[in-house]
């Protein structure tokens, strides 16, 4: 079970070194994404069926319960709170496009229009719950880039856009950030994304968070 959990905006900034730089290319499949709730917390239903690469040990006599990351996906279980999992981007003519969901999840809409977006999917390794804030940040202060950050639970993002566990989003300028718990060796897909089409550099950040 996926939960996440408000926390304040722009707690990590983006001047921050980037500590890793790695790209990723995610294929698109049905993914099932149950309901989300509201600010106070939300409840996705993660899953452990992400295909053969799930990492789940049968002979175990513990299935479902997945014992390592699936192939594809970045291990966070070296990040730190110091060093945080990084990936540079640069939104341009070159970046693909997605209409992406609208306000809030699971969505009543997609947006009109294409926006640029990067989407990578995050394997908590470090064999317990753990809490992340995934962040995407423009790398200019000035940027006119309004970021926009979407969850899904799982490997991949699904052929319903709509079907998506967080939503946020903030000003120009400025970061935005969601705090996720995952459990041992579950995954989640974050898109990076924007309001609208644009152009510019930004930061897709990771970073566990002390446990309290």
């Amino acid at each position: 079970m996926l939960a996440t959990a408000d926390s304040p905006c722009n707690r990590h900034p983006s001047s921050r070194l980037c500590a890793f730089a790695r790209n990723c290319v995610l294929s698109f499949a049905v993914l099932l994404v149950a309901a989300c709730g509201d600010d106070d917390g939300l409840v996705l239903d993660g899953g452990t069926d992400v295909g053969a690469d799930s990492g789940v040990d049968a002979s175990a006599g513990d299935v479902g319960m997945p014992t390592e990351c699936p192939e594809g996906s970045f291990d966070l279980a070296e990040a730190t709170e110091d060093v945080p999992f990084v990936l540079p981007d640069t939104f341009d003519d070159t970046t693909p496009t997605w209409m992406r969901p609208v306000d809030e999840c699971p969505a009543d809409a997609l947006s009109t229009e294409a926006v640029p977006f990067v989407a990578y999917t995050y394997c908590n390794g470090r064999g317990v719950a753990t809490d992340y804030a995934f962040e995407v940040n423009p790398v200019d202060d000035e940027s006119e880039i309004v970021p926009v950050l979407v969850a899904y639970s799982g490997a991949e993002v699904p052929s319903d856009a709509t079907a998506c566990g967080r939503y946020e989003e903030a000003f120009a300028g400025f970061g935005v950030e969601a705090v996720i718990t995952l459990a041992p060796f579950e995954v989640v897909t974050i898109v990076s994304t924007s309001e609208t089409p644009t152009s510019g550099e930004i930061q897709s950040l990771a970073t566990p968070l002390p446990a309290e």
